[in-house]
C-alpha cells in the first residue's frame, strides 16, 4: 500500500483567520490558484459552482502520480522485499558464526581432569605439540571465519547488484516517461516491414531499406494536415543472393551501395527516374559486415569476416566501382570502420578486441598502420565526431568510450566516457554509430535502446533522449540534415519514422543537466555512499 505525503497549501484562510481552507478555484487564463474556507463560500454563493474540495483534488493528483510512477514504485517494493530477504540470510550467517564461536569457546574451557593431572605432574607437557595444536586450532578458526566472510560478501554483492540494476532501470524509465514536448525525435509514422532491415539509408525524399536479400525503395510523404509521415513504396531491387547487412549513400547525388552475406557490393544510381545497378568485381569471398564511403566520396572501404579491408575507387557520375588495394592487418573479422572528416585517419575494430589506426601517407596516398590499441571487449561500432576524436561502443559493455588521435597514436579519454546503466548485451552490431554534423548530435545504439547524445562545450557526452525499441535487434539511420530518424526493430517489425523538432532542440541544449546519464558529482557522491554502506 503506497501512502503519499500530502503537500497541501496553507492551513488557515487569510480572510477568516480561524477557518481552515477547504476549497480552491483555479483560473486557467491567469494560472492562479485561489483558496477559500467555508465562510468564504457562505459569503459569496457564486463561488459554490467554481470551487473544488482540496482533498478531492489532492486525491486526483495522487491517483495520477500513482499511474505515472507505478512501475518505479512496484520496482521499489520488489527491491525492498529482496533486501529484507538478503538481510535475513545475512543474519542467519551471523547466527551460525556466533554459534560456531561459542562452540569453540566451550571446547577451550572443557577438559578431562585425569589427563591434565598426568600432564601437569608427569612432565608430559610438550611445548612443541601444544603450539602445533594451538596453531591448527587457530587455522581452523580462520578457515571458518573466511568461509563466513565470503558468504557475507556474496550476499552483500547480490544486494549491490540488485540496487545498481534498479538504479539502471529507474534512470532509463525516468527518461522514457518524459513528456514528448521534451523529446528531440517524435514518432510521426510507421511502415510494416516483416523482414530484417539491416541496411537503411535516407537521402533527398527517398529511403532505401534492405528486406533480407532485397532492397526496397520508398518515397517520404509528409502530411501538411496532421504532421504525420508516410512511406510510399516505389520499387524493389533484387541484386543480392544473401542477406544485406549494410549500406552507404552519397550526399551529393541519388546513389547508394549495398553489401552483405554474399560478399558482393552493388552500387545503384538513379538515371532517368530508374535505379541502375552495377556489381563490383569479386574480392570478398565471405560476409561483409561494415562498409563506409569517404568524405570525398571517391573511395569506398569494406571489411568483414575475412579480416581484410578492401579499398575501392568510386566514380559517382559514371556509377563505377573498381578495386584499388587492400589493407591486411590480421585475419580477425572486422566489425566496424570509420574515417575522419579529412579522410586521413581510418579506424577499424575487430573480433580480436583491437582498434587499429591507419594513417594516409601524404606521398603515396595509401593508408599505413600507425597504432594498435587493445580493448577488454569487442567494439561493435565506431564513429568520428571530430577530426581527431572518435567514439566506440562495445558489444557487452554499456559504456561509450572516447579516444583522441595525437601524433598518429590512439589516446583514450577516460574522463569523457559515457555510461548507459544498461546491463544487457548489445544484441547486434549492424546499427552504425552516426554523428550528424548538421545537428551536432550522436546517435548511439546499445541493447534495445537508441540514444540521442550531445557533446557539451567541455567535450563530455550527454544523453538528451532515449528511444526504447523493445528488442535488442534494431537497425536504423539518420538523414543528412538530421531531420528524419528511421528505426526498424524485430519486436514490432516496422520501420518507425521519427521527425526532429527544431524549436525544442534549441531550448533543450540550454538545459545542460537534462536527462544526464553521465556520472555527475551528485551521482558520484551517491555511489560513494552506497559503497560505504555495502563495505
Amino acid at each position: 500500500m503506497y501512502i503519499f505525503q500530502k503537500k497541501l497549501p496553507q492551513d488557515y484562510c487569510l480572510k477568516h483567520e480561524h477557518k481552515r481552507i477547504e476549497f480552491i478555484h483555479y483560473q486557467k487564463d491567469e494560472q492562479i490558484i485561489h483558496y477559500y474556507c467555508i465562510a468564504c463560500i457562505e459569503e459569496n454563493s457564486q463561488l459554490f459552482n467554481l470551487v473544488q474540495p482540496i482533498y478531492k483534488v489532492a486525491d486526483e493528483i495522487e491517483a495520477n502520480l500513482m499511474i505515472r510512477n507505478r512501475s518505479i514504485l512496484d520496482q521499489l517494493y520488489k527491491q525492498h522485499e529482496q533486501i529484507m530477504k538478503q538481510q535475513k540470510r545475512i543474519q542467519g550467517i551471523f547466527q551460525k558464526w556466533s554459534k560456531f564461536i561459542q562452540e569453540l569457546h566451550d571446547v577451550c574451557l572443557i577438559y578431562k581432569f585425569e589427563d591434565e593431572v598426568k600432564i601437569q605432574f608427569n612432565d608430559l607437557y610438550d611445548q612443541y605439540n601444544q603450539e602445533l595444536f594451538q596453531r591448527k586450532f587457530l587455522e581452523k578458526i580462520q578457515a571458518e571465519k573466511q568461509s563466513y566472510i565470503e558468504k557475507i560478501q556474496q550476499e552483500l554483492e547480490q544486494i549491490k547488484i540488485s540496487l545498481i540494476k534498479f538504479k539502471q532501470q529507474s534512470i532509463i524509465q525516468r527518461s522514457l516517461n518524459q513528456n514528448n514536448e521534451k523529446q528531440l525525435y517524435i514518432l510521426k509514422g510507421e511502415q510494416e516491414e516483416h523482414k530484417y532491415s539491416c541496411g537503411i539509408e535516407i537521402f533527398q525524399n527517398t529511403i532505401i531499406a534492405s528486406s533480407e536479400q532485397e532492397v526496397k525503395v520508398w518515397q517520404i510523404l509528409k502530411s501538411d494536415i496532421d504532421n504525420t509521415i508516410k512511406l510510399q513504396y516505389k520499387e524493389t531491387l533484387k541484386n543480392h543472393v544473401g542477406r544485406i547487412l549494410c549500406s552507404v549513400h552519397s550526399k551529393k547525388i541519388d546513389w547508394f551501395a549495398t553489401t552483405g552475406c554474399d560478399g558482393k557490393i552493388f552500387i545503384s544510381k538513379l538515371i532517368d527516374n530508374k535505379w541502375v545497378s552495377k556489381k563490383s568485381n569479386k574480392y570478398h569471398h565471405k560476409s561483409i559486415y561494415t562498409m563506409i564511403l569517404n568524405n570525398k566520396e571517391d573511395q569506398l572501404f569494406s571489411g568483414g569476416f575475412e579480416g581484410t579491408v578492401a579499398i575501392w575507387n568510386i566514380n559517382l557520375e559514371e556509377n563505377t566501382i573498381v578495386f584499388s588495394y587492400e589493407l591486411i592487418e590480421s585475419q580477425y573479422s572486422i566489425f566496424s570502420l570509420c574515417i575522419n572528416p579529412s579522410d586521413t585517419s581510418l579506424i577499424l575494430s575487430n573480433i580480436n578486441q583491437t582498434l587499429v589506426l591507419w594513417t594516409k601517407n601524404s606521398q603515396t596516398k595509401k593508408y599505413e598502420i600507425s597504432d594498435r590499441y587493445s580493448l577488454s571487449n569487442i567494439a561493435y561500432r565506431s564513429c568520428f565526431i571530430k577530426e581527431d576524436q572518435f567514439v566506440i561502443q562495445h558489444s557487452q559493455k554499456d559504456v561509450t568510450r572516447v579516444f583522441n588521435i595525437n601524433n598518429n597514436k590512439i589516446i583514450e579519454r577516460k574522463d569523457l566516457e559515457l555510461k548507459f546503466y544498461d546491463t544487457q548485451l548489445d544484441g547486434d552490431y549492424l546499427f552504425p554509430t552516426i554523428y550528424n554534423q548538421k545537428k551536432q548530435i550522436l546517435i548511439q545504439k546499445y541493447g534495445k535502446y537508441v540514444y540521442v547524445i550531445k557533446q557539451l562545450p567541455n567535450e563530455k557526452l550527454q544523453i538528451i533522449q532515449t528511444i526504447d525499441c523493445q528488442d535488442s535487434f534494431n537497425y536504423g539511420n539518420v538523414s543528412d540534415d538530421g531531420n528524419i530518424l528511421i528505426i526498424w526493430d524485430y519486436n514490432t517489425k516496422k520501420l518507425k519514422i521519427y521527425s526532429f523538432e527544431i524549436q525544442i532542440y534549441n531550448s533543450l541544449f540550454n538545459e545542460t543537466e537534462y536527462l544526464s546519464f553521465q556520472t555527475s558529482q551528485s551521482q558520484s557522491q551517491q555511489q560513494s555512499q552506497l559503497q560505504e554502506i555495502l563495505i
